[in-house]
């Protein structure tokens, strides 16, 4: 009798004190516009990022979901600029014939977050680079405690070879 006394209150009360713990965690850091402008510019001031970019001034950011107006504009290294996310942008400097973009296009690929951890991939378009990054949250601010940077997979089709502004410009390269 006192079991069930007890179990009641216990089975109602059990999912909302879940449903509160829960909703307290993803309100404290997640995704908020401060924290991705301050986890990019850990990325981009971190060492293997900065060995591989030696010769680099600008950045230019894609602007895709993660992009907002709070991004800074520039870090001690380097200047950021924000171009408009299309095949175009996100085109790979395949080699001599095809169209080149010497400029450093960066897009945020992933972005996952969890309590007081973050990874993110950030790829470099024109020479399909990934610049992947582990940051840890401590004393309110991020961290970076882990990076690498890897070589992509060969695509065996590109985006942009169906466009209009690809086409025309293969027929002038077949014309000459």
């Amino acid at each position: 009798m006192l079991y069930r006394f007890f179990l009641k209150p216990f089975l109602l009360l059990f999912p909302i004190v879940l449903f509160a713990c829960h909703s307290i965690e993803d309100k404290s850091i997640k995704n908020n516009h401060l924290d991705i402008a301050q986890i990019v510019t850990k990325i981009v001031n971190g060492k293997l990022f900065l060995d591989e970019n030696k010769q680099t001034d600008t950045l230019f950011f894609l602007k895709n979901g993660f992009y907002n107006n709070s991004w800074p504009h520039h870090t001690p290294k380097f200047k950021l600029v924000f171009i408009e996310n299309n095949s175009r942008s996100r085109m790979f400097n395949i080699g001599p014939g095809f169209p080149h973009d010497a400029r450093q296009r960066l897009s945020i690929v992933k972005f996952s977050h969890r309590n007081d951890t973050c990874t993110v991939a950030i790829l470099e378009n024109g020479s399909n680079l990934f610049y992947d990054a582990k940051l840890l949250y401590k004393n309110k601010e991020w961290r970076l405690i882990e990076e690498q940077v890897r070589v992509g997979g060969r695509a065996e089709k590109f985006e942009f070879e169906n466009e209009k502004w690809y086409k025309n410009w293969k027929q002038k390269i077949n014309k000459q």
